[in-house]
């Protein structure tokens, strides 16, 4: 028998769950573009920020374009 797609409570619970983390995921990676941001313009060297942010040098770059006044402070 072909299984089909699960209905009920459970399903209704995983969804609303996945949707919460997926939300909770994008507040992170706000509050990392921001902690990144903040760091480099108090001075911290760009590798220094990446290597404690576990962050490749392309999505360093990307996160300190966000906001035009990183790295001016």
């Amino acid at each position: 028998m072909p299984q089909t797609a699960q209905t009920g409570s459970s399903a209704d619970v995983a969804q609303h769950l996945l949707r919460i983390l997926s939300y909770s995921a994008v507040l992170l990676e706000k509050a990392l573009q921001h902690t990144v941001v903040a760091a480099v313009n108090a001075g911290v060297p760009p590798q220094d920020v990446a290597q404690w942010a576990k962050l490749p040098p392309g999505p360093l770059a990307d996160a300190l374009r966000a906001y035009p006044d990183a790295g001016d402070g």
